[in-house]
């Protein structure tokens, strides 16, 4: 966007023999760190693959939250940062991973 350059910090867990995707879009006051351990037993679990993000401007997406634009103007956290972080983790399952949409569950 603009020329800015957006990293969204993920974690990918495979399972073994795993046929279904679990992309997850944590909740308010939590970031990856807090949640592998949990998302790892939840992989076990339910037998499937989970991938977790964290969105623009917290944990350690860049731009982080304190980073302006080119312009000053400040970047971050936004709704429409957070349908852009999702549709960027997607895009990364369906054409880095190889899953089919149809095994990603949301």
């Amino acid at each position: 966007r603009n020329g800015q350059v957006y990293k969204v910090p993920a974690f990918f867990i495979r399972r073994r023999n795993a046929t279904r995707t679990l992309l997850f879009s944590h909740g308010n006051a939590e970031d990856l760190g807090m949640m592998y351990a949990r998302m790892k037993d939840l992989a076990m679990v339910l037998g499937v693959n989970i991938m977790a993000y964290d969105y623009t401007g917290y944990g350690l997406s860049v731009p982080g939250p304190l980073h302006t634009s080119s312009a000053g103007k400040p970047e971050g956290p936004s709704e429409n940062m957070v349908y852009r972080n999702i549709e960027a983790a997607y895009r990364y399952l369906t054409t880095v991973r190889d899953v089919a949409p149809s095994d990603i569950i949301l």
